[in-house]
């Protein structure tokens, strides 16, 4: 399996060449880690002590193999229940248009927020309707389940999406901590206050729909005709979900998934180098 498809499956790479269309990538970027791992069996402060085999030191281990793109260490990482797991690709993640380089991560740090959480706790967490085809509650039984955030430092050559937040979900397999899913970290929705923005002339958005009939809301933003702007981004606050075209006037639409619990549509453009936003508007908020 080549490294190209491990990054497609993690949600690591720029959006795909559909012709007219443009979906979401949850955490893209292009482009390695200077990482001191000494601390990985460092004891803190903390009700759970960080150890060597540890849920964060396994969380740590997965970003120095997307860093890395070691094929092998990426899929030792991955639950098997997992739909980043090579076993469990599809047509559609090893497919074309995914061959990106790796994310250029210059460093990180993590920290353990969490363990023991309940069914409810993953699925309030975005990423468990997209990572995990099998029941949750099937995956979870009679395994320690933990959250483990990061926050990351671009390399050189890290493209503007760059998340510097994740959240990393991870349940025991077979007594081995595993990755279930990652994905940048989530906005509160209630912190969501500014005031919309409505492109009410059309210079960049011409309508905007959303989809709320399945478990993931989706939100779907078609352009204007021939848009007179170099680079147009549509994302989800909350979710993470984001969308960049450098040519705006080649796409028609663009599709981001939404937090169901509540979201924020944004649509940024960049004329002449500066950027402003165009459009903004809540969602379940």
């Amino acid at each position: 399996m080549h490294r190209r498809h491990y990054l497609a499956a993690a949600g690591l790479v720029g959006t795909t060449g559909l012709a007219g269309c443009i979906d979401e990538s949850p955490l893209a970027s292009t482009g390695s880690i200077a990482d001191d791992d000494n601390d990985d069996g460092a004891a803190d402060e903390r009700t759970i002590e960080a150890t060597s085999d540890g849920p964060e030191a396994t969380a740590r281990a997965f970003l120095r193999a997307v860093d890395a793109g070691d094929d092998d260490a990426f899929a030792d990482a991955i639950h098997n229940s997992s739909s980043l797991h090579p076993d469990n690709f599809d047509a559609t993640t090893d497919g074309e248009g995914t061959d990106r380089p790796a994310v250029d991560i210059e460093s990180f740090d993590t920290e353990l927020d969490d363990t023991g959480l309940t069914v409810a706790d993953l699925r309030a967490i975005p990423g468990a309707t997209l990572f995990v085809e099998d029941d949750l509650a099937t995956v979870v039984e009679g395994s320690d389940t933990a959250l483990v955030s990061a926050t990351m430092e671009p390399g050189d050559t890290a493209g503007e999406a760059f998340e510097d937040e994740v959240e990393i979900v991870l349940v025991t397999e077979d007594g081995e901590w595993a990755i279930l899913w990652w994905l940048p970290a989530r906005t509160d929705p209630a912190e969501i206050s500014d005031e919309p923005i409505i492109d009410e002339a059309g210079r960049v958005v011409d309508t905007v729909s959303f989809d709320t009939s399945g478990a993931r809301h989706r939100a779907r933003v078609e352009f204007a005709d021939a848009p007179d702007v170099d680079v147009v981004t549509v994302e989800s606050t909350v979710f993470g979900a984001a969308a960049t075209m450098d040519d705006p006037s080649a796409t028609d639409t663009a599709t981001v998934t939404l937090d169901p619990n509540g979201d924020e549509l944004v649509v940024s453009a960049t004329i002449d180098g500066t950027t402003e936003v165009v459009h903004r508007e809540p969602h379940n908020v």
